[in-house]
């Protein structure tokens, strides 16, 4: 089975405003910055925004947009960096909000 997909309801604190959700095994997914496609992997969503860790990270960047196999497209922002790690806050709705329910992704 693969577990990929499925989330569960994240523990940490941090400055969303809506409650994070943490991928169980992590998503590896595409982030496009500035025309350029990054394999990264996302860490936690929420309605408003993700964290994600590159391998390659960027350099300072405002635009992101994430493409998930099983929620599809997000269109954002950069609102933190360090390392190799971003936060990205979503220009439209989140995961909760998208046709698929999010405990249904497979």
């Amino acid at each position: 089975m693969d577990n990929t997909s499925k989330l569960e309801a994240s523990s940490s604190d941090d400055q969303r405003y809506a409650p994070r959700l943490a991928l169980k095994g992590k998503a590896t997914i595409t982030a496009t910055i500035d025309g350029r496609d990054y394999e990264c992997t996302l860490i936690d969503m929420s309605d408003t925004g993700a964290k994600l860790r590159f391998r390659e990270t960027p350099a300072p960047f405002k635009e992101i947009s994430i493409v998930h196999d099983a929620l599809g497209l997000f269109v954002g922002e950069c609102v933190w960096q360090s390392a190799s790690f971003i936060g990205m806050r979503f220009k439209e709705a989140g995961p909760s909000k998208v046709a698929v329910p999010v405990h249904a992704c497979p």
